[in-house]
């Protein structure tokens, strides 16, 4: 049999299926453009192209991996967030749709379009670097410092950094938000800390509970620890006029029970209905 790209995705779409792959059709393009070294448009547009030996070995080499839940951008090595390419590997968190939103509360606010107000923005846990980076990029008169624990997770991001022509104007530290207690003025406070409960942990889906980095995904106090840690914090801080944060499916109230006081607060919805980002103005 003589394979072509169509009936390669036609039969790896319902094998995909029978091992309860979530996105079986557009993981198997994402996979398939990858060994040829294609976009997906460029695959549609050669869905009767033949497949030779050493693709098709390729390529089921990274099936097979997939089929055992390893995530799509780990092996393929790249993932995208906010149009923009993100390299990722094993031991960083994978940049998820919905921390788009957060960066566009930024860069929808006032003071991007007023950009002689702030000038340092800072985030706790860089992951890739996709929210820092990418609001660097967006918004070439900032400053940015960004703290994460993880050396993989640091050196990753400052691949991403220099690929995208950030890096002067970035600083990455490896420190531990919960038990530093000297913090760099910022006027903006981003962050998507981790923020799953221990037994919420147990009922994620395997591809994120047996390969992403637990550091960037579990936290103590019922997921509500870096919270409580963010709050302490920019309750002592006097220099900040922004700060937004990614928030769990059910922790927006309360997470805005706990920041206030501190200004005014709204939250924002995400693609599901689902309170999302939290954002606290001065």
């Amino acid at each position: 049999m003589q394979w072509t790209t169509l009936s390669l995705l036609d039969w790896t779409t319902g094998y995909f299926e029978k091992h309860n792959i979530p996105s079986p059709r557009l993981d198997a393009e994402i996979l398939l453009a990858h060994v040829l070294g294609l976009t997906r448009v460029q695959l549609y547009m050669q869905f009767d192209r033949p497949m030779n030996a050493d693709e098709l070995a390729r390529f089921k080499e990274l099936m097979l991996r997939r089929s055992k839940n390893e995530p799509v951008a780990y092996i393929v090595g790249n993932k995208e967030f906010y149009s923009l390419p993100f390299a990722i590997g094993p031991g960083v968190l994978i940049p998820r749709p919905e921390t788009e939103l957060l960066v566009e509360a930024v860069l929808k606010h006032p003071f991007f379009t007023d950009k002689t107000k702030p000038s340092h923005i800072f985030e706790v846990g860089t992951g890739s670097g996709n929210i820092i980076i990418t609001l660097l990029k967006h918004w070439t008169t900032v400053m940015g410092t960004s703290w994460d624990i993880s050396e993989k997770a640091l050196e990753i991001a400052s691949q991403n950094a220099a690929r995208h022509v950030v890096s002067e104007r970035l600083t990455l530290e490896k420190k531990n938000f919960l038990t530093e207690i000297q913090m760099p003025v910022c006027d903006i406070f981003v962050s998507n800390p981790p923020y799953i409960s221990k037994t919420e942990m147990e009922t994620v889906m395997p591809d994120v509970k047996n390969f992403e980095p637990l550091e960037a995904l579990v936290a103590d106090d019922d997921g509500f620890i870096f919270y409580k840690k963010i709050a302490e914090t920019l309750k002592s801080r006097l220099q900040w006029q922004l700060a937004i944060v990614e928030v769990g499916d059910t922790q927006a109230q309360k997470v805005v029970s706990l920041f206030d006081g501190l200004g005014s607060i709204k939250t924002i919805k995400d693609y599901q209905g689902i309170e999302r980002i939290v954002v606290i103005e001065r």
